[in-house]
């Protein structure tokens, strides 16, 4: 026995642990991410058919979504090989098992140590289980509602008929693939079905409807452990018993225009160490290992923004299927918006997956850290860089003409008019800084309050907080009908850097108010601080059985502190002036695919705004009548009446959070309207009408 440094020999135990909260912990991976945790089942499926020796061309697996199958929303996954009581024993009721995916056969699979697909099962339903027959027995194996599993009594190793099986695992005959309903009826295979009931969704409309069978189809289709896979095998989807896709398989995206080709990079036997000054390098590939290769495609469109979003990555591709996988949002890339137009996959990189040296993660999201990887990823940046590159440089090129064209003297003289108007209008319209009219009175348009939806509720369900600031949350509820007077509302931050004033607030006869019902409202302020720069937390308000919830993320306040009017703007010309931030050396090249009015993440807090002269409708007007044309005025003049209407709707949500509606925000863009045609008629009117106009007349 070996003793330690101190001399003392120290008799080894086993691991003491409270399973049921280890398993909670490790498995919130899968809050609310349906996709993820049904790529996982898809996976498993497949890896079943990987151990029985079937083919790619053989290989089945159905989707299923009912919206009441026994009185319960569910989701479902079936494949057609089937468990005994042996294959769950050994492999699916152990946790991070090494050989819970290949079942100790010599056979490459897309899973890793048994955990994806029970973790969902168990986080993200009020119960769930899978139905498995072979040999014509059958078993039912699942989890509770209190996330325990273990086999239903009656249904161990039991003996039934085909039929019954069906039956019982809830499939339509139907609906089975003829080769596979073949192959039952002989008892040359069977089957297991997996069944989630009830799936838990996120809150919020918006998130609700990102959780929609629909919604989940389409990043299921570009999934980065599945796209590879999902055109060789069969993955079908119905829904309540209909067919949605006989054969799911990825969307194929048009090229950028002169880079229909991908580009196909031999990765470097060597690399540097990143981060350093040349100094230090470490091996990719050798005489034992293949250092890969990466392969980069274009889109037409724009990636970032798009329904394609989340193809604007690096997806690292091993023997099998996906092993990790990068927005480029995460990597050092500089080039955007061109990136925002690239996606690609890196193959064949032997030593990731190399025994001595593997990098591949149980959850092969990311790749393991360390100094191998974080070269390889620095270098696909500089390589996707460079391709932007290409794409900037061609598009320079087809504008050329256009951008010799333009004139950035209407563009500066229009700047120097919203300067002059910008401020005075919307504080005409929604208020000025510090509120109020020269009399002092706070505030100068009425504001309408409208009854909340709920007993309690937020205002807004999520809203950025500047940093180091108290801020205050508006909580509304219906007082005191629902929500008594003296009623102590609890608050809660999941948070550690976003703290709460109080725990507690308190209706109060003082908070009530009247809404435009003429019912009465109570009317709160929960105050919050973010402590630190970019923290996110979830609120949450309880009283009496009732809850609200809204996610507070802490964003850099670039205002002086003196003034809380809207920010100055600057409006700029893409393909022509000269980026002020420096993030690109030289213009802004934007492309036909990008908004006509568009801001960088980067622009947001400085303000700056981009008018796209790559846009169609910019390049029509150029190409026809020219820069100076009157035509072309016209362009840029309804560009800053966007930029005005922009403004002014974030100010009014800034200032009038609580009165913050479609009816307030029609209001207050009529009434600035009003002002800036007003404005215009006085100021512009030469600019705007006149066909021989120049700034020297």
């Amino acid at each position: 026995m070996p003793k330690s440094k101190k001399g003392f020999v120290i008799k080894a135990e086993r691991a003491i642990l409270d399973e049921e909260r280890a398993l909670d912990f490790m498995g919130q991976a899968f809050s609310f991410n349906h996709p993820k945790g049904i790529a996982e089942w898809i996976k498993n499926s497949i890896d079943a058919y990987k151990r029985s020796d079937f083919s790619d061309d053989d290989t089945s697996v159905i989707l299923l979504f009912e919206d009441d199958l026994d009185g319960e929303e569910a989701v479902g996954c079936l494949d057609f090989v089937g468990m005994d009581d042996t294959d769950i024993e050994s492999a699916f009721k152990k946790w991070f098992s090494a050989l819970a995916a290949t079942r100790g056969k010599d056979v490459k699979t897309f899973g890793g140590h048994g955990n994806g697909g029970k973790f969902y099962m168990r986080q993200m339903f009020e119960h769930a289980h899978f139905v498995t027959y072979k040999d014509g027995k059958i078993s039912v194996f699942g989890f509770n509602e209190d996330r325990r599993y273990g086999y239903d009594e009656g249904y161990q190793g039991r003996k039934l008929s085909l039929d019954a099986a069906l039956k019982l695992g809830n499939i339509q005959k139907q609906n089975i693939p003829k080769t596979a309903r073949q192959l039952l009826e002989k008892g040359k295979t069977g089957f297991t079905i997996v069944w989630g009931y009830s799936p838990k969704r996120e809150d919020s409309a918006k998130r609700k409807k990102s959780q929609a069978p629909e919604q989940i189809i389409e990043k299921l289709r570009h999934h980065p452990q599945l796209m590879r896979v999902l055109n060789r095998i069969t993955l079908s989807v119905f829904k309540n018993g209909e067919s949605l896709y006989g054969k799911l398989v990825p969307e194929k995206l048009q090229p950028y225009s002169g880079f229909e080709t991908p580009k196909i990079v031999t990765v470097p036997d060597k690399l540097p160490l990143a981060n350093t000054d040349g100094e230090g390098e470490v091996v990719i590939g050798s005489a034992k290992y293949s250092a890969g290769r990466l392969v980069l495609h274009t889109s037409e469109i724009a990636l970032d923004g798009s329904k394609y979003g989340e193809l604007n990555r690096l997806d690292v591709i091993g023997e099998v299927g996906g092993i990790a996988s990068y927005p480029f949002g995460r990597l050092e890339i500089k080039n955007f918006p061109q990136a925002n137009h690239i996606w690609g996959e890196l193959e064949n990189c032997e030593i990731l997956e190399s025994a001595e040296h593997d990098s591949v993660q149980n959850d092969r999201v990311e790749l393991v850290n360390n100094e191998r990887t974080r070269a390889l990823l620095s270098w696909i940046a500089q390589e996707v860089d460079k391709l932007a590159k290409e794409i900037a440089e061609k598009d320079r090129k087809d504008n050329a003409e256009n951008d010799r064209k333009i004139s950035s003297e209407f563009n500066k003289f229009l700047n120097d008019w919203k300067d002059k108007v910008m401020r005075k209008l919307i504080e005409e319209t929604i208020g000025g800084s510090e509120g109020g009219d020269k009399s002092g009175n706070k505030g100068t348009k009425k504001k309408t309050l409208e009854e909340p939806e709920s007993a309690l509720e937020f205002l807004v369900s999520e809203i950025d907080i500047p940093l180091k600031v108290k801020y205050p949350l508006i909580l509304k509820t219906r007082s005191p009908e629902e929500i008594p007077v003296g009623a102590v509302i609890a608050l809660k931050s999941s948070g550690a850097d976003v703290t709460m004033d109080s725990d507690t607030i308190v209706v109060s006869s003082d908070d009530l108010k009247i809404a435009a019902s003429g019912a009465q409202v109570g009317v709160l302020k929960a105050f919050v601080t973010g402590e630190k720069l970019d923290a996110t937390s979830e609120i949450t308000a309880e009283v009496g059985g009732h809850e609200a919830r809204i996610v507070v993320r802490v964003v850099k306040d670039d205002s002086s502190g003196k003034s809380k009017g809207p920010k100055p703007q600057q409006v700029l010309l893409s393909n022509h002036d000269v980026d002020p931030l420096g993030i690109v050396n030289g213009p802004v090249e934007l492309t036909p695919r990008h908004t006509v009015v568009f801001q960088r993440r980067e622009d947001l807090a400085h303000g700056i705004y981009w008018i796209n002269t790559a846009n169609p409708m910019a390049r029509y007007i150029l190409d026809k009548y020219g820069a100076k044309s009157l035509q072309f005025r016209t362009f840029l003049f309804n560009r800053y009446l966007e930029i005005f209407q922009k403004d002014l709707i974030f100010e009014l949500e800034r200032k009038e959070p609580e009165n913050f509606n479609a009816a307030r925000v029609d209001e207050a863009v009529n009434n600035m309207l009003i002002g800036v045609l007003s404005a215009a008629s006085k100021d512009l009117s030469a600019f705007l009408t006149d066909d021989a106009f120049s700034l020297e007349s």
